[in-house]
């Protein structure tokens, strides 16, 4: 049987890692310890692993790294888990917000919200194309989401 562990919303940052360490994490592990199977377990976590963006790190990418380091990291050695076994996908809080010129993202937001159709060919576009317009704040997720 599949099992899966959903987190979300941590919202990682400089003043709430410790209390990650001193408090959550430990007692997740206590709660879990006797529950994982590392072939049938995945941890899910669904979105805002940073806070903000990332902003009090020197960069998203930074805040990234703190997020594996502090917290994919040890729940994957502490269960004997393979990364592969830790699936994030990315929150609100989790791009780079001023990626694009204010200009393009509210036209996006109109151009999507008109009808269903022009998601699916914006989509079939970048795939296409291979173009990141529209997609750059998200790229920062992407590249750690494949490291």
């Amino acid at each position: 049987m599949l099992r899966i562990i959903h987190l979300s919303d941590f919202h990682l940052n400089k003043n709430n890692v410790s209390d990650w360490n001193s408090y959550v994490k430990d007692a997740l592990f206590k709660l879990l310890k006797d529950k994982i199977d590392i072939n049938t377990t995945f941890f899910i976590c669904t979105g805002d692993l940073v806070d903000k963006g990332g902003k009090d790190y020197s960069s998203i990418e930074d805040a990234f790294n703190e997020f594996k380091k502090q917290v994919i990291t040890p729940i994957c050695d502490f269960f004997s888990l393979p990364y592969e076994h830790f699936i994030i996908t990315p929150g609100n809080h989790d791009i780079v917000r001023n990626a694009e010129p204010l200009p393009h993202e509210l036209g996006y937001k109109e151009y999507f919200s008109q009808d269903y159709n022009n998601v699916l060919n914006f989509m079939k576009d970048v795939i296409e194309k291979n173009s990141s317009d529209g997609l750059k704040r998200i790229i920062p997720f992407k590249d750690f989401e494949d490291s």
